[in-house]
């Protein structure tokens, strides 16, 4: 079956966004904003995996409702999606992909502590305990199947470029789940909004814009 990440209001649904091609484009732009600090692989796989919960037939069953979509299957059970990927990930992809994990669960709510969070949402030890049964759902189980070897193709090491302690660890982790949120708000941008997208651009490097701001402070000076 064909699994959708996105709709778009007033089309048809053979122009809806699939979950493979957001996956890919996320997995793409995650994996270039990683690259510069030496986590390219691990961008990647974060943004191929991130959205795995939308293969969830209440997640797709949400979608048609939302667009009047007739569905001899609707299913009104729980169609949250951030929690799959990260269970996935921290029970498959060792201790980075327990680092990882944060990144998923929080990419669209902030990241979570481990433990002690205000709400179930905000520990991420309970997600991970209440969303693992979502991997055993069979359209979930079907759409990892396609995909986890090429997850699994191979395993990667901590790469942790700041050093080894928690500080720069936690540091590695923001900047992992920057990478994601990015990737997964521009492609879900150029898809919804084709127009704002276009006018977007990366903008001058930041060396250039450091030399036009200390030279706008002299000329104050």
């Amino acid at each position: 079956m064909d699994f959708f990440a996105h709709s778009r209001e007033n089309a048809p649904m053979t122009e809806w966004q699939t979950l493979r091609s957001h996956s890919k484009a996320v997995a793409e732009l995650s994996e270039a904003f990683a690259d510069s600090f030496a986590s390219g692989k691990h961008g990647r796989l974060e943004g191929e995996t991130h959205d795995t919960g939308k293969a969830r037939s209440a997640f797709q069953s949400y979608l048609r409702r939302c667009n009047g979509v007739e569905d001899a299957d609707l299913d009104f059970g729980d169609h949250s999606h951030s929690g799959a990927g990260a269970c996935w990930l921290a029970q498959n992809a060792g201790g980075i992909g327990t680092a990882l994990s944060y990144c998923i669960a929080g990419h669209h709510a902030g990241l979570p502590d481990w433990s002690g969070g205000d709400t179930p949402n905000g520990a991420l030890a309970v997600r991970l305990n209440e969303d693992a049964a979502v991997l055993a759902e069979p359209p979930v189980r079907e759409w990892i199947a396609s995909h986890e070897a090429d997850w699994l193709r191979e395993r990667l090491a901590p790469p942790f470029p700041f050093g080894r302690d928690d500080s720069s660890l936690s540091f590695w982790i923001r900047m992992m789940y920057s990478s994601l949120v990015d990737a997964d708000f521009l492609d879900t941008e150029a898809f919804m909004d084709p127009a704002q997208s276009a006018n977007r651009s990366f903008g001058q490097p930041l060396s250039a814009l450091a030399d036009a701001f200390f030279a706008h402070l002299d000329e104050k000076q």
